[in-house]
């Protein structure tokens, strides 16, 4: 436990430096990173940690390594040129525990911008919050992260235990970036990745995530008989039908306990749908992705299975598709489900260090959403949480994060840190 009196003075150096910790943000959300065009964000970032003492590691992720990995989560066209991945390390005065704060620079696009009240790369403030793409998933994490080790300078204290700080690509498309790291060799005594779950909460599992691509072909006809082709995007309207019966299905017949409070922990989600070249031609293909969520009691070859034979069934109810079934493929996003052991040391230190700033208790909770914890968990090496400030509109227009949210998390992360790590 840490003295109230060394508590009482990491939270006024941040309250009175909580400007710093605003604008950084602004930076960084000023400085657009959709997935693909991160390099410029992390190079930012390798900078402020570079000033800050930490070893830098920069590098582009090469996946004909990555690909004999059993996590490798992307498909054959990804490509990390000009997409660095970022890892800093500050080394520690020596005889205490690492620790390894993991956030992602990648964003989602912004979609379109006439929805937007506020403009995606600004930084514009109202009130308690802050709006940009990104604030919260996830660079209101990286920024808070960042700063709670720069204070920890400013005040003179000297961590016994290494720090790693991660500013990862691709979390968006499935956590190579993360992968990347693992693969890399870093690892630390425990981790957290700031995704933004809110300073109530400390997320110790997650469930999966099952990306799936359906092609449906189509028949052209002649011009003057256009009326007697075969449109594929009508014939993908069986299939979308058929995934809506799988959402009901799988919600009412699969459950587990960590996810009780969930009403549908297990989404059908389609996320994109492509058809046709022109507005006078019959459309000869379509294709939709999406994404089911899985959770730990279910085997990832029997979802799979159990997917394909859902589909195919559908399409032999109509003539043309059981002449010319679709094609089901899983191409990315497979994420598997995790879970901390929640008596590990990490979360009774996160748990402590956030009761001394809100004074209340933190709630352990399992999302029903994927992240990066796994890779960690599973394969990293390294028994991971996910602790972040909370906001509101990920993925969508006028996304934002609460400027309160920001200031106390850093503050959480500092005192973690030190307790964690051990301090001079």
């Amino acid at each position: 436990m840490l003295s109230e009196s060394l508590i009482n003075k990491i939270t006024r150096l941040i309250d009175n430096r909580k400007n710093s910790i605003i604008k950084f943000l602004q930076y960084l959300i000023r400085i657009p990173s959709i997935v693909g065009e991160e390099k410029d964000c992390t190079l930012f970032c390798a900078q402020k940690l570079e000033k800050m003492g930490f070893q830098i590691d920069l590098w582009e992720p090469d996946i004909r390594y990555l690909k004999n990995h059993p996590a490798y989560n992307s498909s054959s066209e990804t490509n990390y040129e000009n997409r660095p991945n970022l890892v800093g390390v500050l080394k520690g005065t020596g005889g205490g525990r690492s620790i390894l704060l993991n956030g992602h620079i990648d964003v989602v696009p912004p979609g379109p911008l006439d929805l937007w009240k506020h403009d995606p790369w600004s930084g514009t403030i109202k009130d308690d919050k802050i709006f940009g793409r990104g604030t919260i998933d996830m660079k209101g994490g990286v920024a808070a992260m960042i700063k709670a080790v720069e204070f920890l300078q400013m005040m003179g204290i000297k961590l016994k235990g290494d720090v790693i700080i991660e500013c990862v690509v691709d979390e968006e498309g499935g956590g190579n970036g993360t992968l990347a790291s693992v693969v890399r060799g870093y690892r630390a005594d425990a981790g957290v990745i700031t995704e933004p779950w809110g300073i109530k909460n400390l997320v110790i599992g997650h469930r999966g995530s099952l990306g799936f691509r359906i092609t449906v072909e189509g028949q052209a006809a002649p011009v003057n008989k256009k009326a007697h082709g075969v449109s594929a995007i009508e014939k993908m309207q069986i299939i979308l039908e058929a995934l809506q019966e799988l959402k009901m299905v799988r919600q009412e017949t699969v459950t587990h306990p960590l996810y009780a409070e969930y009403e549908n922990p297990v989404p059908v989600i389609i996320g994109t749908i492509q058809g046709g070249s022109w507005l006078t031609s019959v459309p000869l293909r379509c294709v939709i992705e999406g994404f089911l969520g899985w959770l730990p009691n279910e085997l990832l070859d029997n979802i799979q299975k159990n997917f394909r034979e859902y589909i195919y069934k559908a399409a032999r109810s109509d003539p043309w598709l059981r002449q010319n079934p679709p094609k089901i493929e899983f191409p990315s996003l497979r994420i598997k489900p995790c879970k901390l052991d929640n008596r590990h040391a990490m979360i009774e230190t996160v748990k402590d260090s956030a009761k001394s700033i809100s004074g209340q208790d933190i709630k352990l909770i399992f999302v029903n959403a994927g992240a990066d914890q796994w890779l960690f968990n599973l394969y990293g090496k390294t028994p991971t949480v996910q602790f972040g400030p909370a906001g509101g509109n990920a993925h969508g227009p006028d996304e934002f994060i609460y400027i309160s949210e920001l200031i106390n998390c850093t503050k959480i992360l500092a005192l973690t840190l030190i307790d964690w790590c051990g301090h001079k």
